[in-house]
């Protein structure tokens, strides 16, 4: 059986405006389960509603605090419309080796603050972001996971993730939804996501693998909910064809 730590051992973690007692740095025979540096993730949000706003980083400080002993471990931001996602792309991908986007969306438009026309950005509009920002010198991005309705099927894949110059652009894998989706059905798929992945542990020059088991786990424990909601992963399809692969069953193959 795991041996917990003494109560003398017990830190407090303040969510909003309660303290509740935390046993996340342990497990087993009470060491820490993992180290203390910060997720390598900028998540990044834009505002949903004209009056008042739900907003998503309570999960990620709970996250942040299990992985990594501290709520706070992790970049978060807040973007209005294309100028200013753009300017915080460009500097977040320089630092962090993870994107998470979320925001309302559509198929063809990742939307701004409050669903306004003027702030959505097209996809066209977000690619040639992700190209200039994210292909210059000094970028690690392995991951794009776009938290918005609708956005995320297949035929963007491959737009986001062609070729340019023939060149590839410099991220592993994409991920989000095809379909409308409910904003606390997503969360608790994206929380699944974003920890699995991090229980996975640091494996550099192996994302590939990483990502795949981090699939395979998903549909494995989720398999109705993924399909359900439209969620899937895409990776180039290996040799010179270009393409792309879902790692998750989907309606779309």
């Amino acid at each position: 059986m795991p041996v917990l730590p003494s109560p003398d051992s017990l830190y407090y973690t303040r969510y909003g405006s309660v303290f509740w007692p935390t046993w996340s740095r342990f497990h087993g025979d009470g060491e820490p389960n993992v180290s203390n540096k910060a997720l390598d993730l900028a998540v990044i949000e834009s505002r949903w509603w004209k009056e008042g706003n739900s907003s998503i980083p309570g999960l990620f400080d709970v996250l942040a605090d299990i992985r990594k002993f501290n709520p706070g471990a992790y970049h978060y931001e807040m973007f209005n419309n294309r100028a200013s996602l753009q300017e915080i792309v460009e500097r977040t991908a320089r630092k962090s080796r993870n994107l998470y986007i979320v925001a309302h969306g559509d198929e063809n438009s990742i939307c701004g603050a409050e669903q306004r026309e003027e702030n959505n950005i097209r996809r066209a509009e977000f690619r040639n972001m992700l190209r200039k920002n994210i292909s210059v010198r000094g970028t690690r991005l392995d991951g794009l996971f776009v938290g918005s309705c609708e956005f995320m099927n297949k035929a963007n894949a491959e737009f986001l993730l062609e070729k340019h110059e023939g060149k590839n652009v410099k991220v592993h894998w994409v991920a989000g939804y095809s379909k409308t989706i409910d904003w606390i059905e997503a969360s608790v798929v994206d929380l699944f996501f974003w920890n699995t992945y991090y229980e996975q542990g640091d494996r550099k020059g192996n994302e590939s693998k990483r990502i795949r088991d981090v699939a395979e786990q998903l549909d494995a424990f989720m398999p109705g909910a993924h399909r359900e909601m439209g969620f899937n992963i895409f990776v180039r399809k290996p040799g010179r064809g270009g393409g792309v692969l879902p790692l998750l069953p989907s309606e779309e193959e």
